[in-house]
């Protein structure tokens, strides 16, 4: 099996467990005016999540970037894109320039440095998504609709 096929795979199921969690914590956990944990709030520029703690290593946008890779790559992990819309060099499944990636995916969140590895790449953006980032991808308005 690929890794773009284990990486479909997982994102698959990320969203089945994701929506088994919304559907049974709706009524018995959600704080009051929300409907889960889960919800997501589009707020200003960023797309911010509450992340439960009884998942702190599920991904938890794994719809969304499946989205993502969809219109950043078609799901190609060796992409390239000599000039993307900024004019610099964009990498892999997510498209990532080689300087966000190496600020985020290994500074920050101490990934491997492979940055045409979708699943390392999956995984960073999840962060990124949870902490706010979101918006560094130009076709996140194609998946939020």
């Amino acid at each position: 099996m690929n890794k773009l096929n284990l990486t479909w795979i997982i994102a698959f199921l990320s969203v089945i467990l994701l929506g088994w969690y919304i559907y049974v914590d709706k009524e018995e956990n959600a704080p009051q005016g929300q409907t889960s944990p889960f919800n997501a709030i589009l707020q200003g520029n960023s797309f911010f999540g509450i992340i439960s703690p009884e998942f702190p290593h599920t991904m938890i946008y794994g719809s969304l970037i499946s989205c993502l890779i969809k219109y950043e790559s078609s799901g190609n992990p060796n992409a390239y894109n000599p000039y993307d819309t900024d004019g610099r060099e964009k990498f892999g499944c997510l498209q990532f320039g080689a300087i966000e990636f190496q600020d985020f995916c290994v500074i920050r969140y101490g990934l491997r440095n492979d940055i045409f590895d979708c699943d390392v790449q999956t995984i960073c953006t999840d962060k990124m998504i949870a902490d706010g980032y979101a918006r560094k991808w130009g076709t996140l308005n194609k998946c939020i609709k």
